[in-house]
């Protein structure tokens, strides 16, 4: 049996081809998804709907709030442009001084 990823309602379900059962994406793997996009994406910093592809099922809302978490945790972190408010990994920003990441 094939396992392929399918949406049905509110989240990212996977079929188990030895369980038989429908699974949606937990918390830890939407934050996981987002660690991985914030890392390898080719710009640093990331607006918040960059990360609704992590999940695409979630609501903005619940992706703001998991983003927000991973701020908390320090995974994360805001970047300013003036105008707009993105987030970015601490390890991928320069300082104002020209320094590779922000410790």
């Amino acid at each position: 049996m094939d396992i392929r990823p399918r949406v049905i309602g509110a989240g990212l379900f996977f079929n188990s081809a030895k369980e038989g059962i429908v699974m949606a994406m937990s918390i830890e793997e939407v934050e996981a998804a987002m660690i991985a996009k914030a890392t390898k994406a080719p710009k640093p910093q990331l607006y918040i709907k960059d990360f609704y592809k992590c999940d695409p099922e979630r609501k903005p809302r619940e992706i703001k709030k998991i983003a927000n978490k991973l701020v908390t945790k320090g995974e994360l972190m805001f970047w300013s442009s003036g105008s707009t408010t993105m987030y970015a990994r601490p390890d991928r920003i320069k300082n104002e001084e020209g320094d590779e990441g922000i410790n």
